[in-house]
């Protein structure tokens, strides 16, 4: 009776210890009001977070993230009744990398995090620790200026200038790193965070194909598709330069009905890709319609909306009664792809004859020197 007693108690033990919940993220977090904190979890590349409330006992946590694959979390104090929650900070993302088991230190705004081989190598790379400063000083002072309404073309100039500065000297760390470390998770992590089109072409044949296929790899594999898609749009940049045949292309009108560039022939055309989600594209509008209006007799503006819903796009054009022909792409990349376009507004001018004579206006570019050349070449 008692063997049969004590055996029982064994296994009620065991069931006990078998149903306790798993963890793989645990911690001390010092500095929060509330006796919660929020935790986030999100898939690189999607936009859905999900969301645990987990209690905090004298300051300490345990939670079990789904780690099926890579992940980022983000942790943050629970307001309390009546604050809003503070905006989450790409900056503090624990990467959660499936099979990890991390510990986390500190405060939710300045966290330790160790546990894992892949900390153990980013905690000891701090060459980027002083530029990224400098970048988010940058970004704060970009913000400040805004909302103070002191930002115009030339400071968004000299800003985007600096901001290129600093870019080119994270590219140069990261692209030194990998060179060296080819076959570590971090060289893995740098090249999808970090994979600009430089960081990708001088690395892309250096990092191991081990790290290419581990956990790091959709973060990659986005990385060279951006890459190749910059590539390709050189190849069309080459294309539409001055003298070569536009290419062609059908899209619909606001009315609906199929509308080809080919159609425009024998008049001066202004491609205008553009959308409403562009702030310069719609800053732009007031002076193009100024020069559309002295030259609609010679000039035909094709705007081609980019990115937006179609009854966004249909609801704009006719709220501000857009007076040129008015055409919907959405989100299709084939025509901004013949033609390059790397940033929104982008204009490409074409001649009588149907050949390219101008390149392109680029974001933060003056929509009225744009205009005026095309008054010139009309």
């Amino acid at each position: 009776m008692k063997k049969t007693f004590l055996f029982l108690m064994g296994c009620a033990f065991m069931l006990g210890a078998c149903q306790q919940k798993k963890t793989n993220l645990e911690g001390t977090l010092t500095g929060v009001k509330t006796d919660t904190v929020l935790i986030y979890t999100t898939i690189p590349g999607q936009r859905s977070l999900e969301t645990d409330t987990v209690a905090l006992k004298n300051g300490k946590f345990a939670v079990d993230i789904k780690d099926t694959v890579l992940s980022m979390v983000y942790i943050q104090a629970k307001p309390a009744v009546g604050e809003a929650a503070a905006a989450i900070n790409p900056m503090n993302a624990i990467i959660m990398i499936p099979g990890n088991h991390l510990t986390v230190s500190g405060t939710v705004d300045q966290m330790q995090i160790t546990g894992s081989e892949f900390y153990k190598q980013k905690n000891a790379f701090t060459d980027l620790d002083a530029p990224e400063k400098k970048q988010a000083e940058l970004i704060k002072e970009y913000q400040s200026l805004s909302e103070a309404g002191l930002m115009n073309d030339s400071i968004g100039e000299v800003m985007n200038t600096r901001m290129e500065s600093i870019s080119s000297e994270i590219n140069d760390i990261v692209i030194r790193y990998i060179s060296a470390n080819p076959d570590t998770e971090l060289a893995a992590y740098l090249f999808g965070v970090y994979g600009s089109y430089d960081v990708v072409a001088q690395t892309i044949d250096v990092l191991s194909e081990k790290q290419k296929n581990g956990p790091f790899k959709d973060l990659i594999q986005r990385a060279i598709a951006h890459f190749e898609s910059v590539e390709q749009k050189k190849e069309a940049e080459a294309k539409v330069l001055p003298g070569m045949p536009a290419p062609d292309f059908t899209l619909k009108d606001i009315d609906g009905k199929n509308v080809s560039l080919s159609s425009f022939k024998g008049k001066y055309v202004v491609i205008d890709f553009w959308g409403v989600w562009c702030k310069w594209c719609v800053k732009g509008i007031p002076e193009m319609k100024k020069y559309y209006d002295k030259y609609k007799n010679d000039l035909v503006i094709p705007g081609v909306d980019c990115g937006d819903k179609e009854d966004t796009w249909f609801g704009f054009v006719n709220e501000n009664k857009l007076p040129w022909v008015n055409l919907y792409n959405g989100n299709d990349p084939a025509i901004t792809n013949e033609y390059a376009v790397a940033g929104f507004p982008t204009k490409v001018i074409v001649d009588k004859e149907g050949q390219s004579v101008n390149t392109r206006s680029e974001a933060h570019t003056s929509e009225l020197q744009s205009l005026r050349r095309i008054s010139y070449a009309v």
